[in-house]
């Protein structure tokens, strides 16, 4: 679903972004900071937001 309101750009930045945070073992902590004992499915609810260009 993302990669239909994300450019190209974006995904491929993030994509790289996991890997680093992969690659480190930082994900670890990232999980962590995310972990629920409330089951496991959560609903999320996210705006987008408009970036102006810098040139």
């Amino acid at each position: 679903m993302f990669a239909l309101i994300a450019s190209a750009d974006e995904i491929a930045a993030r994509c790289q972004k996991l890997a680093a945070d992969l690659n480190t073992g930082r994900i670890t902590e990232i999980l962590k900071k995310y972990e629920n004992n409330q089951g496991d499915y959560l609903f999320v609810i996210a705006d987008k937001v408009a970036t102006s260009a810098k040139g």
